[in-house]
């Protein structure tokens, strides 16, 4: 089972992003992009946000899998 990811680091991480500071908070992209205080909330929380998406388009690419899976087995076992 995957593992999903659940804390702020787990998701920066994740996306390139590192803790550079933990007070005042700040992080960094690995590409140079920077963050401190507030706005690192409004950065893991977009991430946040894109990672549950990416999550969900999985299940649902998953799921039609699966429906196609059974109805081929329906139909061979008919």
């Amino acid at each position: 089972m995957e593992k999903y990811l659940t804390t702020d680091e787990e998701i920066l991480e994740y996306y390139g992003w590192v803790i550079v500071c933990q007070s005042p908070y700040e992080i960094q992209h690995f590409e140079g992009s920077f963050a401190s205080g507030m706005a690192t909330s409004h950065v893991i929380n977009g991430l946040r946000e894109e990672y549950i998406n990416e999550q969900y388009e999985t299940f649902i690419e998953e799921m039609k899998e699966l429906e196609i899976k059974n109805k081929l087995l329906t139909d061979l076992n008919r």
